[in-house]
């Protein structure tokens, strides 16, 4: 069955503290060090492989940006929706906070 795409302003509305660039939902992520950042890419990990979705990650000092969309149908759709809720949801627990792409 295939699945529903999203418009912008529903990708936008559903993860607001996400930004909609080049057709994906991005997020950067502050982190104090390294060591945070990394442990937040292992929690991420551990979500995209228990949610079967697999976002882009870019790993650098005291930052995370995450790149996510329906690569399979080349669009948004839910499953980003509730990724990044997920996502969002574990953000402190690693010591970070979203800023501006």
């Amino acid at each position: 069955m295939a699945e529903t795409t999203l418009s912008r302003a529903q990708a936008q509305e559903g993860a607001p503290g996400w930004r909609l660039l080049l057709g994906r939902l991005m997020l950067s992520v502050k982190f104090p060090d390294f060591a945070h950042a990394l442990a937040f890419v292992n929690a991420v990990s551990d979500l995209a492989e228990l949610q079967q979705h697999h976002p882009e990650v870019d790993l650098r000092w005291g930052r995370v940006v995450l790149a996510v969309a329906s690569h399979d149908v080349g669009k948004l759709t839910q499953r980003d929706l509730r990724f990044a809720s997920a996502v969002d949801e574990i953000i402190a627990d690693h010591g970070g906070e979203g800023v501006k792409i």
